[in-house]
């Protein structure tokens, strides 16, 4: 009887009640921490997004050994903030053509870079063996948690400092690639010092992997830095170095149910996975306790 005279109350309010004509306004963008994202800047009037991705090199915070600017990444932050949004961020220590990503200091302390090109783009792979260099990686991701472990102004983290482009290959040059030491040091590192902000690998790998160390068991997630490009298997070869067939190797098919899963969409010029420009990161996660951070203001 209730609920038969509240519908009655309500239907003869909106019969005498006058139309009113709302403007229209763009719904925000309420699906935090999922969806596609744009590079920083770029993502105006493209689709809504609640994220903005950007590349920092090494370089722009570590000024000396054990000595921080952080002035850098705090604009980045602030201005993507700015914009009710929140950050995903990777610093890199090479990027072929990009700015340089080593410390000066280092290289005044002697740290070789191998200096190759792949087609146009010139390389520049620091010796990942230098002491220094290994020492100055695992202090700055702890000093980057103690800063800004937990801030809202950040999405994800992608672990990035290894590799061109900080995606954790040096492929064809495998010769210079990281040593699975230094990969498990960096793990651990970014273990014992974020607890809340999520850290995402490029490889899924286990231990049979000849090239990654064993990450199936570490509690940072996964991103595909090819998302439809080179995700399924396509063939009876099963496209190893294709993200799902790493997955199934690497026996991390369900870890997406602890930590985040997420893929950058690349753009292929002519090819079956092109992106309008520009570029876009593509972000899908799972929710889970941790992806029920506030967004900033």
């Amino acid at each position: 009887m209730l609920k038969t005279l509240i519908g009655i109350f309500f239907s003869v309010g909106l019969a005498v009640g006058s139309p009113v004509k709302l403007e229209y306004a763009p719904a925000p963008a309420d699906n935090p921490l999922k969806g596609l994202v744009p590079y920083v800047g770029q993502g105006k009037g493209l689709f809504p997004h609640s994220m903005e991705f950007s590349y920092l090199p090494l370089s722009s915070v570590v000024v000396g050994e054990k000595e921080y600017d952080w002035s850098r990444l705090e604009k980045l932050l602030n201005d993507v903030a700015s914009r009710g949004h929140q950050t995903v961020f990777r610093f890199y220590s090479e990027y072929p053509n990009g700015a340089p990503g080593v410390p000066q200091y280092l290289l005044d302390q002697g740290l070789i870079q191998h200096e190759w090109k792949q087609g146009a783009k010139t390389q520049l792979t620091p010796d990942y063996s230098n002491g220094n260099l290994r020492k100055c990686i695992i202090d700055f991701i702890a000093e980057l948690g103690a800063h800004y472990d937990g801030d809202p102004r950040i999405g994800f983290i992608t672990a990035g400092l290894l590799g061109k482009w900080g995606e954790w290959h040096n492929y064809p040059q495998n010769e210079w690639w990281a040593d699975k030491e230094l990969q498990a040091e960096v793990i651990s590192a970014y273990e014992a010092a974020f607890k809340t902000t999520p850290i995402l690998l490029r490889y899924p790998a286990g231990v049979a992997d000849a090239h990654q160390v064993s990450n199936v068991d570490s509690k940072l997630g996964y991103h595909d830095d090819s998302f439809a490009w080179s995700t399924l298997s396509t063939g009876t070869d099963g496209k190893p170095w294709h993200f799902m067939p790493q997955m199934k190797r690497a026996g991390a098919l369900d870890k997406w149910k602890r930590f985040p899963s997420v893929a950058k969409s690349a753009r292929r010029p002519g090819g079956r996975c092109s992106m309008p420009a520009p570029p876009t990161h593509a972000f899908r996660i799972f929710p889970r306790a941790w992806s029920k951070r506030t967004l900033p203001g």
